[in-house]
Formats: C-alpha cells, sequence, structure tokens
C-alpha cells in the first residue's frame, strides 16, 4: 500500500509550467547575468554572477514585480530594452 502511494506520488511530479507563463525571478536572474556578459563581451566571475542573481530574485520577489514586468525584462536584449520595460 505505502509502495503504491510513493509511486502515484512520484507519477503526478510537478505541474508543467503554462506555455503563457510570466518568467520566474529565477530566470530574470539568469537572463540578467547573460546580459552582463553580453554586454562586457566576456564572462562574468562567478561571485559576481552570483550577487547580480541573488539581488535580482530579491527583489523580483520583495518587490512582487508584475508578470508584464518580468516577460519584459526576459525579452530585454540591451540595457536600453530593460529600461523601457514597466516598472512593476
Amino acid at each position: 500500500m505505502r509502495l503504491a502511494l510513493v509511486i502515484a506520488l512520484a507519477a503526478c511530479g510537478a505541474p508543467e509550467p503554462r506555455p503563457d507563463a510570466a518568467p520566474s525571478c529565477a530566470d530574470i536572474g539568469l537572463h540578467f547575468v547573460a546580459l552582463a556578459e553580453l554586454e562586457n563581451g566576456a564572462p562574468a566571475p562567478e561571485d559576481l554572477a552570483a550577487g547580480i542573481r541573488n539581488e535580482t530574485e530579491r527583489r523580483c520577489r520583495e518587490e512582487s514585480w508584475s508578470d508584464a514586468r518580468r516577460t519584459c525584462l526576459h525579452k530585454a536584449s540591451t540595457e536600453d530594452a530593460m529600461l523601457a520595460c514597466p516598472a512593476q
């Protein structure tokens, strides 16, 4: 009985994200690092990359960035495009 329950729960897994869902705060943090590396033409040192990711994720969560803001920031490919995103 217990084994059947474990198998049933494992089969459920995590729900699939909605295709129209806004990017997560973690996704935004990774994107900010990628943009910084692109702008600088070199990989960011790991401590700097971690700082960018952590601070971006923290602000995103604490300030409750809207779906529109997160989507815009994730699509941005330049600093100017990021600055044009909605404030919230």
